[in-house]
């Protein structure tokens, strides 16, 4: 057992510093990004899991992480699981190293019509959810602080069950977390005052719906993508660049903001909010992923290749589908909702194989768009950065249906698109 977390955290150390060299290069490369999240939210904290007091994290009522005493080839197939995609994340990043760079600078023109049309379009996916369903009642009551976590876990519920199925809370959520975003990432480019005034509606429409859905990532990776778009046009953006310039600034304050929401939303102390932050950031994705690789197939068969971009939350109508909820009943005999990350999700579906499948289609759709900003102006990069915070933490918590739901792969290939059309605008 401790040799496997040694060799995971060898491992996990050596391609994210392969990944941070790929970006020192000055290459605008999603791949390195990825892999660094990754490694950062959930392959690092898997090698240390099992050694931590993870049952004395006060926020969470009776923790039970199978991690902790996990069998031994339990844990290695989960082990080599990551593996499996940082061994093909790093061939990848290995590739582009190998590649010129080009001097090509393509850029989105006119960059505030294409905004004003991302707005409007929020507005209409957003209008069904807001005004004939339960949106508007939903962020009325919404409450924020309590005294427990049993509390706000029983608030979150309500809301869940209230938003329901079809009455426009998906077509809400694509408009708060990718097209209102993307108008105001685009709208803020422009040189005359009007900008502002968009760009705080279209803030003000994301945070509403991250609010009404009760829970803290969605509010805090919100406010943390408008706050980066703010910041990229106050300090300005040269061709010189530096990520740290803006990596450091962002995670203090997302610090600072996340502190604060296990106090005032779970009734915390200072201390109990400060080490329920550093768990639930970097240890408790991969100590709840476990449930997975010791489920499936044991407890429960593979729900097979066709399912492993995916699992549901809970039972649907009409459908027979293993959910999240039964997964974590399987494991501890308690129904929850154990987050998994999009590795997990696949292990669920077809076991190695289906690992496989999802390392191969997630890092050649990232090699596909990393060659394409290639020639594309860096500020454009870092656009899709700035609108990539609440897409990425599903990258960790999820299946890859949902982070491409919150923009994950979506916004960087819609900036391409509108690069490629003004491009093509300018030479006719």
């Amino acid at each position: 057992m401790a040799t496997v977390s040694i060799v995971q955290f060898g491992i996990s150390a050596l391609a994210f510093f392969y990944a941070v060299k790929v970006l020192k290069t000055g290459r605008s490369s999603f791949l390195a990004i990825y892999v660094i999240v990754i490694i950062s939210f959930d392959s690092l904290g898997l090698a240390l899991a099992p050694y931590l007091p993870l049952e004395s994290i006060t926020y969470l009522n009776n923790p039970l992480f199978l991690i902790r005493g996990i069998e031994a080839p339990m844990f290695l197939r989960q082990c080599s699981s990551h593996w499996l995609f940082l061994l093909l994340a790093v061939l990848g990043l290995r590739w582009e190293l190998s590649r010129p760079k080009t001097s090509k600078k393509k850029h989105i023109v006119p960059s505030g019509l294409w905004g004003t049309v991302f707005f409007i379009f929020g507005v209409l996916l957003s209008v069904k959810y807001y005004v004939n369903g339960p949106g508007w009642i939903l962020l009325r009551e919404t409450t924020l602080g309590f005294s427990s976590t049993s509390e706000a876990i029983a608030h979150r519920v309500e809301g869940y069950f209230m938003a329901g199925f079809g009455q426009g809370s998906f077509m809400a959520s694509v408009a708060a977390y990718v097209v209102f975003p993307l108008s105001a990432a685009l709208v803020i480019q422009k040189k005359n005052l009007s900008r502002f005034l968009i760009f705080a509606v279209a803030a003000a429409a994301s945070l509403s719906y991250a609010l009404q859905t009760r829970q803290k990532a969605p509010l805090l990776w919100t406010q943390l993508c408008y706050i980066i778009l703010f910041l990229q046009v106050l300090k300005g953006m040269g061709p010189k660049w530096n990520l740290k310039r803006w990596l450091v600034p962002s995670a203090a304050l997302f610090f600072v903001f996340s502190v604060l929401a296990f106090k005032v939303n779970f009734g915390q102390t200072l201390t109990a909010s400060v080490q329920g932050f550093f768990y639930r950031l970097f240890i408790i994705p991969a100590a709840t992923e476990t449930n997975y690789f010791v489920v499936f197939p044991e407890s429960i068969a593979y729900r097979g290749l066709g399912r492993l971009l995916s699992i549901p939350l809970g039972r649907i109508a009409m459908s027979d589908a293993v959910s999240v909820y039964d997964t974590a009943r399987a494991a501890t005999g308690d129904a929850f909702s154990a987050n998994a990350s999009f590795l997990a999700v696949a292990w669920s579906a077809a076991g190695y194989l289906s690992v496989l499948l999802i390392s191969i289609l997630l890092i050649a759709t990232l090699l596909l768009l990393d060659r394409a900003f290639m020639q594309m102006d860096k500020r454009l990069f870092v656009i899709a950065l700035a609108l990539s915070p609440a897409a990425m933490i599903t990258i960790v918590s999820d299946g890859l249906t949902t982070h491409i739901g919150r923009g994950g792969l979506i916004v960087p290939g819609v900036l391409f698109v509108l690069a490629a059309i003004s491009s093509f605008r300018l030479r006719v």
